[in-house]
Protein backbone atom coordinates (compact mmCIF):
# COMPACT_ATOMS: atom_id res chain seq x y z
CA UNK A 1 0.00 0.00 0.00
CA UNK A 2 1.53 3.33 -0.86
CA UNK A 3 1.91 6.35 1.42
CA UNK A 4 0.67 9.04 -0.10
CA UNK A 5 -2.31 9.54 2.33
CA UNK A 6 -0.21 10.20 4.92
CA UNK A 7 2.02 12.67 2.71
CA UNK A 8 1.10 16.26 4.36
CA UNK A 9 0.80 19.00 0.99
CA UNK A 10 3.11 22.22 1.50
CA UNK A 11 5.01 24.47 0.24
CA UNK A 12 8.70 24.81 2.13
CA UNK A 13 10.19 27.85 -0.22
CA UNK A 14 9.82 31.41 1.41
CA UNK A 15 8.65 34.16 -0.87
CA UNK A 16 11.95 35.99 -2.08
CA UNK A 17 10.33 39.27 -0.65
CA UNK A 18 10.62 37.82 2.85
CA UNK A 19 14.15 36.99 2.35
CA UNK A 20 17.19 38.93 3.48
CA UNK A 21 20.07 36.97 2.32
CA UNK A 22 24.02 37.46 1.75
CA UNK A 23 26.73 34.87 0.78
CA UNK A 24 26.57 33.41 4.72
CA UNK A 25 23.61 33.91 5.87
CA UNK A 26 19.29 34.07 5.40
CA UNK A 27 17.04 35.88 7.27
CA UNK A 28 13.41 34.87 6.17
CA UNK A 29 10.39 37.27 7.42
CA UNK A 30 8.03 34.52 8.11
CA UNK A 31 5.48 37.25 9.88
CA UNK A 32 6.13 40.28 11.36
CA UNK A 33 6.68 37.97 15.10
CA UNK A 34 8.13 34.72 13.00
CA UNK A 35 11.73 34.65 12.03
CA UNK A 36 13.99 32.15 10.40
CA UNK A 37 17.77 32.66 10.83
CA UNK A 38 19.98 30.48 8.60
CA UNK A 39 23.99 31.10 9.05
CA UNK A 40 26.06 28.23 6.25
CA UNK A 41 29.89 28.66 5.71
CA UNK A 42 28.72 27.34 2.01
CA UNK A 43 26.40 29.81 1.34
CA UNK A 44 23.78 26.53 0.77
CA UNK A 45 20.42 26.67 2.90
CA UNK A 46 18.19 24.21 3.05
CA UNK A 47 14.92 24.83 1.35
CA UNK A 48 13.45 21.05 1.78
CA UNK A 49 10.60 20.74 4.21
CA UNK A 50 11.28 18.95 7.55
CA UNK A 51 9.42 16.88 9.47
CA UNK A 52 8.41 19.73 11.61
CA UNK A 53 8.17 22.62 9.30
CA UNK A 54 6.13 21.32 5.71
CA UNK A 55 5.31 25.17 4.51
CA UNK A 56 6.99 28.66 5.15
CA UNK A 57 5.37 30.47 1.89
CA UNK A 58 3.23 32.64 4.33
CA UNK A 59 2.53 36.21 3.27
CA UNK A 60 4.77 38.58 2.81
CA UNK A 61 5.03 40.63 5.91
CA UNK A 62 5.69 44.34 6.44
CA UNK A 63 8.99 45.14 7.97
CA UNK A 64 11.83 47.91 7.35
CA UNK A 65 15.31 47.13 6.77
CA UNK A 66 18.64 49.29 7.67
CA UNK A 67 22.07 49.17 7.15
CA UNK A 68 25.05 51.24 8.80
CA UNK A 69 28.37 49.60 7.60
CA UNK A 70 28.43 45.77 8.47
CA UNK A 71 25.29 46.05 10.96
CA UNK A 72 21.98 44.90 9.75
CA UNK A 73 18.68 46.26 11.45
CA UNK A 74 15.60 44.78 10.80
CA UNK A 75 12.05 46.17 12.03
CA UNK A 76 8.69 44.94 12.40
CA UNK A 77 5.58 46.02 14.52
CA UNK A 78 6.47 43.25 17.37
CA UNK A 79 10.46 42.93 16.70
CA UNK A 80 13.84 44.07 15.74
CA UNK A 81 16.57 42.02 14.66
CA UNK A 82 20.13 43.71 14.78
CA UNK A 83 22.93 41.38 12.96
CA UNK A 84 26.43 41.86 12.19
CA UNK A 85 25.99 39.45 9.26
CA UNK A 86 29.05 37.35 10.57
CA UNK A 87 28.80 33.86 11.85
CA UNK A 88 26.38 34.16 14.65
CA UNK A 89 27.51 35.02 17.99
CA UNK A 90 25.89 36.80 21.23
CA UNK A 91 27.79 40.11 20.61
CA UNK A 92 26.75 39.77 16.68
CA UNK A 93 22.83 38.64 17.02
CA UNK A 94 20.48 40.34 18.81
CA UNK A 95 16.68 39.99 18.87
CA UNK A 96 14.57 42.74 20.82
CA UNK A 97 10.85 41.89 21.36
CA UNK A 98 8.28 44.81 21.18
CA UNK A 99 6.58 45.40 24.57
CA UNK A 100 7.05 44.38 27.75
CA UNK A 101 10.53 45.33 30.33
CA UNK A 102 13.16 45.56 27.51
CA UNK A 103 15.80 43.61 29.66
CA UNK A 104 13.23 40.66 29.70
CA UNK A 105 12.10 40.82 25.74
CA UNK A 106 15.64 40.76 24.61
CA UNK A 107 17.95 37.56 23.04
CA UNK A 108 21.29 37.54 21.92
CA UNK A 109 23.00 34.33 19.88
CA UNK A 110 23.03 31.38 22.05
CA UNK A 111 20.87 32.33 25.00
CA UNK A 112 18.91 29.49 26.56
CA UNK A 113 14.91 30.34 25.78
CA UNK A 114 13.25 31.20 29.30
CA UNK A 115 10.20 29.19 28.27
CA UNK A 116 7.56 27.23 29.91
CA UNK A 117 9.37 24.10 28.58
CA UNK A 118 7.31 21.59 26.85
CA UNK A 119 6.27 17.85 27.07
CA UNK A 120 8.12 14.34 27.33
CA UNK A 121 8.82 12.21 25.12
CA UNK A 122 8.00 8.86 27.70
CA UNK A 123 7.59 8.50 31.00
CA UNK A 124 8.93 5.07 30.73
CA UNK A 125 10.97 4.54 33.97
CA UNK A 126 10.74 8.08 34.75
CA UNK A 127 10.08 8.38 39.29
CA UNK A 128 9.84 11.71 40.64
CA UNK A 129 10.68 14.89 38.02
CA UNK A 130 12.25 14.58 34.65
CA UNK A 131 13.79 16.74 31.90
CA UNK A 132 11.54 18.57 29.37
CA UNK A 133 12.15 20.00 26.11
CA UNK A 134 12.04 23.79 25.76
CA UNK A 135 8.32 24.94 24.47
CA UNK A 136 6.68 27.59 22.44
CA UNK A 137 5.33 29.21 25.16
CA UNK A 138 7.16 31.85 27.29
CA UNK A 139 6.19 34.90 29.75
CA UNK A 140 8.86 36.89 27.90
CA UNK A 141 6.94 37.08 24.86
CA UNK A 142 9.18 34.93 22.74
CA UNK A 143 10.58 31.54 22.42
CA UNK A 144 13.15 29.35 20.08
CA UNK A 145 12.44 26.58 17.97
CA UNK A 146 15.67 24.56 16.48
CA UNK A 147 14.69 22.86 13.08
CA UNK A 148 18.14 21.91 11.82
CA UNK A 149 18.06 18.36 13.33
CA UNK A 150 14.98 16.99 12.50
CA UNK A 151 15.31 15.43 9.29
CA UNK A 152 14.35 16.93 6.17
CA UNK A 153 11.81 15.41 3.80
CA UNK A 154 12.37 14.88 -0.10
CA UNK A 155 9.70 16.24 -2.93
CA UNK A 156 6.95 13.02 -2.21
CA UNK A 157 6.96 14.04 1.60
CA UNK A 158 9.13 10.61 2.51
CA UNK A 159 12.62 11.37 4.77
CA UNK A 160 15.98 11.94 2.95
CA UNK A 161 16.85 8.82 1.33
CA UNK A 162 20.55 8.54 2.98
CA UNK A 163 21.38 5.69 0.59
CA UNK A 164 21.50 7.90 -2.54
CA UNK A 165 24.97 8.73 -3.22
CA UNK A 166 24.12 10.63 -6.40
CA UNK A 167 23.39 13.48 -3.76
CA UNK A 168 26.85 14.95 -3.24
CA UNK A 169 26.59 14.60 0.84
CA UNK A 170 27.45 12.35 3.19
CA UNK A 171 25.85 11.12 6.62
CA UNK A 172 27.19 12.80 9.00
CA UNK A 173 27.12 12.90 13.20
CA UNK A 174 27.68 16.43 14.21
CA UNK A 175 29.19 16.58 17.98
CA UNK A 176 29.53 19.07 20.50
CA UNK A 177 26.13 21.05 18.25
CA UNK A 178 24.95 21.79 21.79
CA UNK A 179 27.56 23.50 22.92
CA UNK A 180 28.91 20.48 25.10
CA UNK A 181 31.94 18.59 24.61
CA UNK A 182 32.98 14.70 25.85
CA UNK A 183 35.67 15.48 28.62
CA UNK A 184 37.49 12.69 30.14
CA UNK A 185 39.57 11.47 33.22
CA UNK A 186 42.08 8.68 32.96
CA UNK A 187 42.83 6.92 36.28
CA UNK A 188 45.73 4.64 36.32
CA UNK A 189 44.88 1.89 38.51
CA UNK A 190 46.08 -2.15 39.42
CA UNK A 191 43.70 -3.15 36.88
CA UNK A 192 45.06 -0.74 34.33
CA UNK A 193 43.03 1.90 34.72
CA UNK A 194 40.00 3.62 35.16
CA UNK A 195 38.36 6.37 32.77
CA UNK A 196 35.61 8.62 33.68
CA UNK A 197 33.10 10.74 31.81
CA UNK A 198 31.35 14.24 31.73
CA UNK A 199 29.52 16.39 29.86
CA UNK A 200 31.10 19.26 31.69
CA UNK A 201 35.05 19.70 32.66
CA UNK A 202 35.07 18.96 36.44
CA UNK A 203 38.73 19.63 37.32
CA UNK A 204 41.70 20.45 35.71
CA UNK A 205 41.94 16.78 35.21
CA UNK A 206 39.42 16.58 32.71
CA UNK A 207 40.05 16.92 28.97
CA UNK A 208 37.97 16.92 25.62
CA UNK A 209 40.77 15.06 23.49
CA UNK A 210 38.11 14.28 20.64
CA UNK A 211 37.86 18.21 20.51
CA UNK A 212 41.61 18.81 19.39
CA UNK A 213 42.65 19.04 15.59
CA UNK A 214 45.77 17.78 14.24
CA UNK A 215 46.91 21.33 14.96
CA UNK A 216 46.54 20.56 18.75
CA UNK A 217 43.55 23.50 18.48
CA UNK A 218 40.23 22.77 20.79
CA UNK A 219 37.13 22.78 18.46
CA UNK A 220 33.55 23.91 19.21
CA UNK A 221 32.48 20.67 17.16
CA UNK A 222 33.60 18.34 14.67
CA UNK A 223 31.57 15.80 12.34
CA UNK A 224 31.62 11.77 12.24
CA UNK A 225 30.90 9.14 9.45
CA UNK A 226 27.74 7.60 10.40
CA UNK A 227 28.47 4.51 7.98
CA UNK A 228 31.87 2.96 7.22
CA UNK A 229 33.42 4.54 4.32
CA UNK A 230 33.07 3.52 0.74
CA UNK A 231 34.83 5.03 -1.77
CA UNK A 232 32.41 5.74 -4.83
CA UNK A 233 33.76 6.22 -8.37
CA UNK A 234 34.91 9.62 -8.26
CA UNK A 235 37.66 8.62 -6.12
CA UNK A 236 35.57 10.06 -2.80
CA UNK A 237 35.19 8.22 0.36
CA UNK A 238 31.70 8.45 1.75
CA UNK A 239 29.35 7.82 4.52
CA UNK A 240 26.60 6.59 2.54
CA UNK A 241 24.01 3.63 3.83
CA UNK A 242 24.14 0.01 2.60
CA UNK A 243 27.28 0.25 0.66
CA UNK A 244 29.78 -2.04 0.37
CA UNK A 245 33.08 -1.03 2.83
CA UNK A 246 36.21 0.10 1.42
CA UNK A 247 38.51 -2.06 3.57
CA UNK A 248 40.88 -2.96 1.21
CA UNK A 249 43.00 0.38 1.17
CA UNK A 250 46.35 1.62 2.39
CA UNK A 251 46.20 4.22 4.88
CA UNK A 252 47.20 7.16 2.30
CA UNK A 253 44.79 6.12 -0.38
CA UNK A 254 41.75 6.38 2.72
CA UNK A 255 43.48 9.92 3.45
CA UNK A 256 43.71 10.97 -0.24
CA UNK A 257 39.62 9.30 -0.61
CA UNK A 258 38.50 11.40 2.03
CA UNK A 259 40.47 14.52 1.62
CA UNK A 260 39.17 14.50 -2.00
CA UNK A 261 35.56 15.58 -0.21
CA UNK A 262 36.93 18.86 -0.02
CA UNK A 263 38.45 21.32 2.71
CA UNK A 264 37.92 20.03 6.72
CA UNK A 265 38.10 16.37 5.31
Amino acid sequence: MGLEKYVLSGNPLCRKESIIQGDHYRISMLTTALVRLEYSESGVFEDRPTQMVIDRNFSVPEFKVSEAGEQLHIYTQDLEIHYDRQKFTPGGLMIRVAGGSSNERVWHYGEEPRDLLGTARTLDEADGAIPLEHGILSKNGFSLIDDSKTMALKEDGTPSDISDDSFDGNAMMEWGRDGKKIWMKIVPDESGASVYFSDIQVDSTFHAYAFYNKNNVMMDHFYTPIYNGYKDASGKMRSISGKAISNGLSGQAEITACTANGDGW
